[in-house]
């Protein structure tokens, strides 16, 4: 509509029919005071007011923002021909509010003094709230573009730079984003022929993706950066570039450090080589000090630096000791020969020409190191060398030793032996067994085959039983080698022998206790475990084995809780951590899962297993199976349930029926006899009846709660199916089976079946039942459906319960309940759904096979 409008061209009824009725906008005609004159029928439904309540009312009323503004205009306004624009929010009869963009259009008079406001104003709540969500995306973004710790840029093919990140800006030096914006891209490189080399790939790429080269920042200092672009927008004539930067300068210092670590690393190789070639050559203490050294010298320049340069000399107690081509020059490093602190000579090494500066004149740190490290293996080369001199003292030792000491030649004769080897044996002196064989003194006659051993492998290790001089016997232990003489030949054999006549008495000892408490181990009627304080299963006998089902090989070395563990293990109540406490004794209950998956339930007992020092090492576990007790337990309490539960039912609901019978006989009688009287005898009839009903449940029930599992069987279903039918002889209902299967079930799967089909034939109106059986894989498959009414859904999770009764047809409730138990006794599944088009469907599935 115009705003330039005037009292004088307003017609109310035009007014209300064009502005009030044809829009969805909320349209009020207000007077110049604000007041509410008429307001259009969207107004009355978006506010929830009626008319009457807005009437004369100030629209100030209706608002939960200021809308003052527009009376303020209209006492300033000088033109009253135009209209105001506001964003204002309204509030509903029911408190809620909501956003509208409101045009206010200003109506004058003839004299141009504002008369009237027309206040049109269009709902813009969602628009706000998606526009609230733009802007706040947007500023994430700017928000996350600000926070990365990369340099984010936009700018031309000319390299105008247009936006960037304060990331990028502060990395260039730059104090502010406008600062930064008045440079050029091209400003930034160290180099100029690093910027073509980079425009050129993303002109040729379109996108160039970690370019390193070198950045110059503000002040002349320069970074290694790695560059990254892609041509953002391509506009006619106009091309900009996305370009990130971030600085590497870290990561280019760390290559070349390794970079230096590996050619430092290749030094220290060659150096440790030269070492270790050093440490082979002493190690033959054969060869004079002279030809020992001259080797030493040929290895040397091979771990230095500059190995072509390098030359070396070794001093020893005033004797020099090089090679031919030596020279003393001014680039010297040396060290200290000696042996305890004692100073025998000197290492020196000499570079032949001036080298660059390093740690120690052309030296490394690591060249002095190395220094040292030869300078320490010739001190010990020389220590050995003279403690050769002391293999007299160590023969001593040998004719000291409480082991018996024997050496014989290769024949087994006697050429020497200590004096503990003589006592050993039995004899007085040594001449008494110099010459005579150690097969006839010693091994009994078991020589033969202990020397063919020591000259096959070098050595021998082993027992042998021996008898004394004196025919008493003894256990030996022997260690023997072959002795090499200076022409490497086998020259000798030496032989150790200790008396273990008493060690091999306590060990008989103790293996005939193992052996009987390995018996009684192995041979208990209880499940048995030893573990160690690491949970680690060192031994399970045979009962454990078939308890657990586990086998030894799976047992030994596994943590205790991975083979037949329990809910105790790895918590507090941990058997091993309580023996570890301090209990001495541990007693449980637990369940306890086979490795077939049957549960069993056990009385665990745990008790320490010590060492001979009575250090606790572990715990023994006594594993009782109580499954049967257990489940004998569950029998009898479930059996006293349902005990209870028929005693409840006789007492209550025979007692019922009696009194039912018995007053309408009693008052059949107090009548007199004459008279037809049906209704009396009726009443009685039905309550024997239902007693009758209520018995024949009872012995269903009964027979249900009397037979075990073990009396299942593999039943013909349709057999029954069909029989349960031919009994009953159901009138004006159609049967139809379908299918035939067998399933694992016992007598009372007839009384179930019967049940279902009675139910559906007395109580659902039904005309048509349809039995459908099915195998399976591992399950047969009942539908017993019918056309009846149904079975209500508030019904269908209750109807398996005791006593459900509903409708005018009910029985005693507790057919279903029967079938329901009997068919988890069969450990199958019942349940009811709607049938399509109407009535209902049972569902049983029966298991096809019997546990083993």
């Amino acid at each position: 509509m115009s705003i330039n409008s005037t009292f004088s061209d307003v017609n109310i009824s035009e007014m209300t029919n064009t502005f009030l009725e044809i829009t969805d906008d909320l349209v009020f005609f207000l007077d110049k005071e604000l007041n509410i004159i008429l307001v259009n029928s969207s107004v009355l439904k978006k506010t929830g007011y009626s008319f009457d309540e807005l009437k004369g009312k100030k629209i100030h009323d209706l608002l939960s923002s200021d809308f003052k503004v527009v009376k303020e205009k209209l006492c300033s306004s000088k033109d009253k021909n135009e209209y105001l624009k506001l964003e204002i929010i309204f509030r509903n009869k029911d408190k809620s509010t909501f956003c509208v963009e409101s045009i206010n259009t200003l109506v004058s008079d003839e004299n141009g003094e504002i008369k009237y406001v027309i206040s049109k104003n269009r709902e813009i709540t969602e628009r706000e709230k998606v526009e609230k969500r733009v802007k706040e995306s947007d500023q994430r973004i700017r928000n996350i573009i600000e926070s990365v710790p990369i340099g984010i840029a936009l700018s031309d093919q000319e390299g105008n730079i247009y936006d960037a990140n304060s990331t990028m800006w502060r990395m260039f030096g730059a104090k502010s984003k406008e600062e930064f914006l008045q440079a050029h891209a091209q400003d930034f490189y160290y180099t100029q022929i690093d910027r073509e080399i980079f425009l050129n790939l993303l002109e040729t790429e379109g996108k160039v993706h970690d370019f390193v080269c070198q950045f110059q920042i503000k002040g002349s200092d320069v970074f290694w950066g790695s560059i990254s672009s892609v041509i953002e927008s391509e506009d006619i004539g106009e091309k900009r570039y996305l370009t990130t930067i971030k600085n590497i300068t870290e990561r280019k210092e760390t290559e070349e450090e390794l970079r230096k670590s590996e050619y430092n690393l290749g030094e220290r190789v060659k150096e440790l080589l030269g070492l270790y070639t050093i440490s082979r050559l002493l190690i033959d203490s054969e060869q004079s000090f002279e030809d020992m050294f001259n080797s030493i010298l040929t290895v040397i320049p091979l771990t230095m630096q500059y190995p072509e340069s390098t030359i070396a000399r070794i001093i020893k107690k005033g004797n020099e000791y090089t090679l031919p081509d030596f020279e003393i020059t001014p680039w010297k490093l040396s060290e200290e020969i000696n042996i305890n602190g004692e100073k025998l000579g000197e290492l020196e090494f000499y570079y032949r020409d001036e080298k660059p500066e390093e740690d120690e004149g052309p030296f490394l740190r690591e060249e002095r190191d190395l220094i040292k490290a030869i300078a320490r293996e010739i001190s010990r080369y020389i220590l050995r060398k003279e403690t050769e001199k002391e293999l007299i003292l160590k023969n001593q030792a040998i004719a000291t030793s409480i082991n018996g000491i024997v050496i014989t030649d290769l024949n087994g004769i006697i050429t020497y032996a200590n004096p503990a080897f003589i006592k050993l044996v039995g004899y007085n002196n040594l001449e008494e067994v110099l010459g005579k064989s150690a097969n006839e003194i010693v091994l009994s006659g078991a020589g033969a085959e202990i020397f063919k051993e020591i000259k096959k492998q070098g050595l021998y290790e082993g027992e042998v039983a021996s008898r004394r001089r004196d025919g008493t016997s003894n256990n030996l232990q022997l260690a023997a080698n072959i002795v090499i003489d200076t022409e490497r030949k086998p020259c000798a054999i030496m032989t150790s022998i200790k008396d273990i006549t008493e060690r091999k008495r306590v060990e008989e000892a103790l293996n005939l206790a193992f052996a009987e408490l390995n018996q009684i181990f192995n041979t208990s009627a209880d499940g048995m475990r030893v573990v160690d304080t690491d949970f680690n299963t060192l031994k399970v006998n045979e009962a454990f084995i078939n308890l657990s089902g586990v086998s030894k090989e799976e047992s030994i070395g596994k943590k205790c809780h991975t083979i037949f563990g329990d809910p105790a293990c790895n918590t507090s109540r941990c058997r091993l951590k309580r023996i570890v406490e301090g209990e001495e004794r541990v007693e449980v209950e637990a369940s306890k899962e086979k490795k077939n998956g049957a549960l069993i339930h056990c009385i665990i007992t745990a008790t320490p297993f010590l060492d001979s020092k009575g250090k606790l090492i572990g715990i023994v576990e006594n594993f009782k199976d109580i499954t049967e007790r257990k489940n004998s337990e569950r029998m009898i309490e479930y059996l006293y349930d349902q005990i209870k539960f028929v005693n409840q039912i006789m007492r209550h609901d025979i007692r019922n029926n009696l009194a039912i019978i018995y007053g309408a006989l009693d008052l059949y009688l107090e009548t007199g006899l004459e008279g037809d009287k049906p209704d009396l005898l009726l009443r009685a009839l039905r309550g024997t009846q239902k007693s009758e009903a209520l018995i024949e449940k009872m012995h269903e029930f009964e027979i249900l709660i009397v037979t075990g599992k073990e009396e299942l069987e593999i039943m013909d279903i349709r057999e029954i199916a069909e029989n349960v039918i031919e009994t009953q002889q159901w009138q004006d209902i159609s049967f139809k089976i379908e299918g035939k299967g067998k399933g694992v079930a016992d007598l009372a799967i007839e009384s179930v079946l019967d049940n279902i089909i009675g139910n559906a034939a007395k109580h659902s109106e039904a005309d048509e039942i349809r039995i459908k059986i099915e195998e399976k894989e591992e399950t047969c498959v009942i539908e017993v459906t019918d056309n009846g009414i149904g079975i209500p859904d508030e019904l269908k999770n209750l109807i398996f319960e005791q006593r459900l009764k509903h409708g005018p047809t009910a029985g005693t409730g507790l057919g279903l309940y029967i079938a329901k138990k009997a068919i988890e006794k069969y450990e199958g599944t019942i349940k009811v759904e709607d049938n399509e088009p109407k009535g209902s469907k049972f569902i049983i599935e029966l298991k096809k096979t019997k546990h083993k």
